[in-house]
């Protein structure tokens, strides 16, 4: 249904993320931690999922490069969005019913490419509040496991809804090796608790966050 060769690597990306990255600042008091856990080996960025704009909080730091998200379908369905989102490094993934493999093999070649790639392992904005992180699905597991990669843990944190002047505090795990992850799968042979095991290193940080603020 989509061409995803042409949601690679747009170099408009570093400008809009440039721009961005000053009105977050601006509008929100950002503080980060954990930067030192990003190395200049690429890897597959896996971030709780709490606004609509998380795709500028998670490569907050200035040592996260030329991130590709994966963002919903819907959001694609008009075309001058749908450019917008291009410029930004966005594609998207169909959800349901096994709809997602096209999005999942992009993202699996743009880090055999030696990109970035971002996932919310939720799939969804938890609406319900207060916010917790919800589970996980299996996507984030099939794309660092075919990939080979890496997977960089990230917690953004809000108390309550994000809005303008809000404290938001990014936080940056230590990374899971591709050696780790192949572990667990062989030992349990299910996506499911591979993603799972992913994702509660950000729901630890979320928590672990929420009891100091």
């Amino acid at each position: 249904m989509y061409d995803y060769n042409v949601y690679e690597n747009k170099k408009s990306y570093r400008i809009w993320h440039c721009i961005f990255r000053f009105l977050a600042k601006t509008l929100f008091r950002i503080e980060v931690s954990g930067e030192e856990n990003i190395g200049s080996k690429n890897f597959l960025l896996s971030v709780n999922h709490i606004s609509h704009i998380d795709f500028i909080f998670a490569p907050f730091s200035k040592k996260v490069n030329d991130v590709h998200f994966l963002a919903m379908s819907e959001l694609f369905k008009k075309p001058l969005q749908a450019a917008f989102l291009k410029s930004l490094n966005c594609f998207p993934v169909e959800r349901g019913n096994g709809k997602a493999n096209e999005a999942i093999e992009h993202a699996v070649n743009l880090l055999k490419k030696g990109f970035n790639a971002a996932i919310c392992p939720e799939g969804a904005i938890n609406k319900t509040a207060p916010y917790n992180p919800l589970d996980a699905k299996s996507g984030v597991a099939r794309i660092a496991l075919d990939s080979h990669a890496d997977v960089l843990p990230c917690c953004i944190y809000c108390k309550g809804k994000v809005l303008p002047f809000k404290r938001i505090i990014i936080s940056y795990g230590k990374p899971i090796p591709y050696e780790e992850l192949q572990n667990v799968f062989e030992k349990h042979n299910n996506h499911k608790i591979v993603a799972e095991y992913i994702f509660s290193k950000t729901k630890l940080m979320w928590e672990e966050t929420a009891k100091n603020v």
